[in-house]
């Protein structure tokens, strides 16, 4: 069953109370910074695995979550601030939807545009409200919108399918006619 919008929705919802309430929990313990940078990996491993059911391609899984586990440890062990930390888990996220939903260039570009928005609007809700939970909710609802991306381009009409016979006659007469046509002018 393919991903909606409204499913969507559902899952910022509940990323934005998770993320927020874990934040909240976590912080006195770690400080903010250690807490925003495993909540990084663990909201974007939920809406992977959240992502992976809703495909509609069953192989491959076990692969995509492997390379995502490498990556996010690299990210992890390279990452120099929150923002990067962030920046590169969006980038795996859309790697996977690329991957698993996206059969041409164009979609997937779309879809780096929207992941690019969506840490925008991230971003924004900070700014103005200074809440984690709003930044989540704007971040992922935001992702919500990958369904509505043009998945293929419309159909080009095409000549019917002439059988491989027919195509093998007219080859050996315009062979045969060209033949002909070079005997003719050598004499």
């Amino acid at each position: 069953m393919k991903a909606t919008f409204l499913e969507g929705a559902l899952v910022a919802a509940l990323t934005s109370l998770v993320g927020s309430m874990l934040y909240h929990v976590l912080q006195p313990l770690y400080g903010g910074d250690a807490v925003l940078r495993g909540l990084s990996p663990l909201l974007g491993l939920g809406y992977v695995a959240y992502l992976l059911v809703r495909c509609r391609v069953r192989i491959g899984h076990m692969t995509i979550l492997v390379a995502w586990t490498v990556a996010a440890l690299a990210i992890a062990v390279l990452s120099s601030s929150v923002l990067c930390t962030l920046a590169a888990h969006l980038g795996l996220v859309w790697l996977v939807r690329s991957f698993i939903y996206h059969a041409r260039v164009l979609p997937a570009l779309a879809d780096l545009v929207l992941s690019g928005l969506s840490l925008i609007a991230a971003a924004w809700a900070v700014a103005q409200t200074q809440s984690l939970c709003a930044a989540l909710w704007c971040l992922m609802l935001v992702q919500a919108m990958f369904p509505w991306i043009p998945t293929s381009a419309p159909a080009k009409p095409t000549r019917a399918p002439s059988s491989a016979p027919a195509r093998f006659v007219r080859a050996q007469r315009a062979a045969v006619a060209a033949l002909s046509a070079l005997s003719s002018r050598s004499r």
